[in-house]
């Protein structure tokens, strides 16, 4: 038997920062054992590998001390903006004049499931969203110092995969697994929300054999096509941003900026890439890469190659003289006033171009919302109880459930709360564990076949809800609760996304509030696109953690990407056919 050193490993460590002394450096060594007889038969035992390193490192301690301080502060920010959201989220979802059986109290006053669901996302949410930045500026930060240094002045902490969860990357390893996790939650909570709201084109177009919405149905189909192909569309373009990721890391060599030693020229390969500089030089490229499609799009793209997506969106159901009405929740949504100022919009061509012209030389009333500002066309929408039972009746009567038996048909999935409103798909109940089962039933039944109404009630609702909309949208009815009352939000209100509260006021009209930023997107993965390249950054980081593989982390990061994107462009096809009332063949 003959035993060799199959591992020699020296550390140095450094007694501070800055400090040209070293303690006893720490000799380490792996053996194994090989028997003479076999050398003759195995050529890897007659040249056997050795392995040789010399690490230098040095005390943690402050910094851990400091990262720790920094978290704590971090946290308690976290708590705070999380209790705040719940507060809103449960201002949102509460109203004062909803009937309630004894069960339904019973079952409310103990556990209230949604509301503690609701509560968890919105922690989730609030922990990526403070934590993701400030482990990025941290490891930016070591980079930065670690990299950029002329002398070398700090050095690395050692990253040892024998060392597991002692080691010095184990917390930074977890957390980045953590907010993968939460944040991958989030967006699927997200997905649901979109793919359960409810969504209908008011077309305001008057003549024909019908009276109101009377006139062609290819202008309510050409909207809704062009809102079916916003639901999955993102603002950036992740495939070329993971393509020119891949070019950059391994065709230029830049992921070995991560390599352990303090020179950002050396570019020699290796593979032992140190997990806190990896993630912030992925990070960074991310976020470069993001940034610069954001510029094109900005200066160039949407400036003079094109216009805004959702403002091709708004132009394009202002001409058809298509309104979208968007509720995302059982009592909040949007809604895009697209009603034009043209005697009529299923014309020809010429008379088309000469409304436009006529708009255009300031011959027509504006395009605004009676009773708004002239310049505003999209609205966030509180709805009062008595406004969303009409508008439940509606889709009751088209799906043939009696009231009562179903929950109301949509509206971003989540109800609760004290006093909430039941929600989700059709089929949910109203409280508790039936209200948020019944709405994962019926947002499950979306995606498997099942019968659907017969054309003629949807044909009934579809006027129904035509006739109930004008009305509100017009002022026509003499109940206070079925009015709109217009209100400016203030700048503390839009940056802490205060509702109003509704929850006393049981005679209160519909609450408007401009929507000059376009944020009825938020109802598309269009104007989700943070959170979505917060998934993207974070998937990436554990898969090449994985892996230690580039080529491999931007693969996995693209089918991930892919099938969040099939499932939203599915799912929300579904779901637009039947809330908005139109024939699943006719959505491109």
């Amino acid at each position: 038997m003959l035993r060799y050193a199959r591992s020699i490993r020296l550390t140095v460590p450094l007694r501070g920062a800055g400090d040209a002394r070293v303690f006893p450096p720490v000799l380490e060594l792996a053996y194994a054992d090989v028997r003479p007889a076999l050398w003759g038969g195995d050529a890897p035992l007659q040249r056997p590998a050795i392995a040789l390193s010399v690490d230098y490192t040095m005390g943690t301690a402050r910094l851990w001390s400091a990262i720790r301080a920094v978290f704590i502060v971090a946290i308690v920010v976290l708590a705070l903006a999380a209790l705040w959201r719940v507060r809103c989220w449960t201002v949102r979802h509460a109203r004062s004049d909803i009937p309630l059986t004894p069960l339904e109290m019973a079952l409310r006053s103990a556990v209230d499931y949604a509301q503690l669901a609701a509560a968890a996302l919105i922690g989730a949410h609030a922990f990526v969203a403070v934590l993701l930045p400030l482990t990025f500026a941290i490891c930016g930060a070591l980079f930065a110092l670690f990299k950029l240094q002329s002398q070398v002045y700090i050095v690395m902490p050692a990253d040892r995969e024998e060392y597991g969860r002692k080691g010095e990357y184990g917390p930074l390893k977890a957390l980045l697994h953590t907010l993968f996790f939460l944040q991958l939650v989030h967006v699927l909570a997200v997905l649901y929300s979109q793919c359960t709201a409810t969504v209908f084109f008011l077309d305001w177009e008057r003549g024909g054999k019908k009276g109101a919405g009377g006139g062609s149905v290819w202008r309510q189909l050409l909207v809704a096509n062009k809102w079916n192909e916003l639901q999955s569309r993102r603002r950036s373009n992740t495939p070329l941003t993971l393509l020119l990721m891949v070019f950059v890391l391994v065709g230029l060599g830049q992921q070995y900026n991560a390599a352990p030693w303090p020179s950002l020229a050396d570019k020699t390969p290796t593979a032992a890439l140190n997990a806190a500089l990896r993630f912030a030089n992925t990070t960074f490229f991310w976020l470069a890469f993001g940034a610069a499609q954001w510029l094109w799009r900005w200066a160039v793209g949407e400036r003079y190659l094109g216009e805004p997506p959702e403002q091709l969106l708004v132009d394009l159901a202002t001409l058809a003289k298509v309104s979208i009405l968007v509720l995302d929740e059982p009592f909040h949504g949007w809604y895009v006033h697209c009603r034009s100022p043209y005697p009529r919009a299923d014309v020809p061509m010429a008379e088309m171009a000469e409304q436009l012209d006529r708009e255009e030389s300031g011959l027509t009333t504006d395009r605004g919302l009676e009773g708004c500002p002239p310049d505003v066309q999209a609205f966030e929408v509180f709805v009062t109880a008595t406004w969303r039972r009409r508008l439940d009746r509606i889709y009751e009567a088209m799906d043939g459930v009696s009231p009562g038996e179903g929950g109301a048909p949509g509206g971003g999935g989540g109800g609760g709360g004290a006093g909430a409103w039941p929600s989700g798909p059709s089929g949910g109940q109203r409280a508790g564990t039936s209200g948020l089962m019944g709405t994962l039933c019926g947002f499950f039944r979306t995606l498997l076949p099942h019968k659907k109404p017969p054309a003629e009630k949807v044909a009934q609702a579809s006027r129904d809800l035509t006739t109930f909309l004008q009305g509100f949208v017009d002022q026509s009815f003499t109940r206070d609760a079925l009015k709109r009352a217009y209100r400016e939000v203030s700048t503390a209100d839009v940056l802490l996304a205060t509702p109003p509260d509704l929850r006393q006021q049981a005679n209160s009209p519909c609450i408007l509030y401009p929507d000059r930023r376009a944020r009825f997107t938020g109802a598309l993965f269009l104007g989700r696109e943070w959170d979505l390249l917060a998934l993207n950054i974070t998937s990436y980081a554990v898969f090449d953690l994985w892996f230690s593989d580039t080529t491999t982390s931007a693969l996995l990061a693209y089918v991930l990407e892919s099938a969040l994107c099939a499932a939203r462009a599915r799912c929300g096809r579904a779901n637009l056919a039947h809330r908005a009332m139109i024939d699943e063949r006719f959505l491109i």
